[in-house]
This record gives structure tokens, sequence and C-alpha cells, in this order.
């Protein structure tokens, strides 16, 4: 007599162990995922905060030193790191714009003359500066 039952038992163990596995293997992956949006999200909104940052003390230095005498400068005040990763800072026409990984962020100024010059571009950094010269406003680090 032969004993088929053996052979159905750990069928099924072996079925129930490759049907548990994957479902374990898709949950991870999608937690994974969710983790990774939630921090792109994160890193957008902190990225959108520090720009109209920057965009609010670029237009303060300006509007405040209008008649373009003298030099200014002034430390920015913004987190050196966004998640633990540094990222990008650019003064550019009418924008500051800042970017990260695959993330950019740009936020427009207003009130400024089409004659003032914005430029410089910096990896953040502890102290970040906009230097005013009544001519131009530019981004400076202090490394």
């Amino acid at each position: 007599m032969i004993d088929n039952e053996g052979v159905s038992s750990t069928l099924e163990y072996v079925i129930i162990f490759g049907i548990s596995f994957i479902v374990l293997t898709s949950s991870i992956l999608v937690v994974s995922q969710m983790e990774n949006r939630v921090i792109q999200s994160s890193s957008r909104e902190k990225l959108e905060a520090i720009g109209n940052k920057i965009a609010s003390k670029v237009t303060k230095t300006y509007l405040t030193h209008l008649s373009g005498e003298g030099y200014f400068k002034k430390e920015l005040g913004v987190p050196s790191k966004i998640n633990g990763e540094n990222y990008l800072v650019r003064l550019d026409d009418d924008s500051v714009i800042l970017e990260k990984d695959d993330i950019r962020v740009s936020t427009k100024l207003f009130n400024l003359n089409k004659s003032v010059n914005l430029r410089g571009e910096e990896i953040s950094s502890e102290e970040l500066f906009i230097i005013y010269d009544g001519e131009n406003i530019t981004l400076e680090s202090s490394s």
C-alpha cells in the first residue's frame, strides 16, 4: 500500500510557505515605498520653507538698503542639512532655487529692481550669507 498523505502534507507546507513569503515581501516593499514618499514630501516642505525664508531675507535686505550705498552682509540662518543631507542653494534672475536629490524648489522674488544682479550658488553649510553691495546680491558661505 502506498502512502499519498506524506507528499500532500509536504506540498501544502511548501505552498503555504511560498504564499507567506510573497505576502511578506510585498508588504515590506509597500512600506518601504511609503517611507520614501514621506521622506520626499518632508524634504520638499522643508526646502519650500527655507526658500521662503531666504527670499524674505533677500527682499528685506534689498528694500532696507535701497539707496545703493555701502556694503551689507547678513547671515541667512538656515539649516545646513535636510534629513541628514546637504542641499544646493542658488540665486538666479528673480528667484531662489533649492535642490536636493531629485527635488527642485523655486521661490520667486518680488519687489526687486531689474538692475540688481542676483548671483551665487552654494552647498548648504553652517553659515550662509547674502551680501549686498548696492548693485549685486550675492550668496556666499563661510567655508
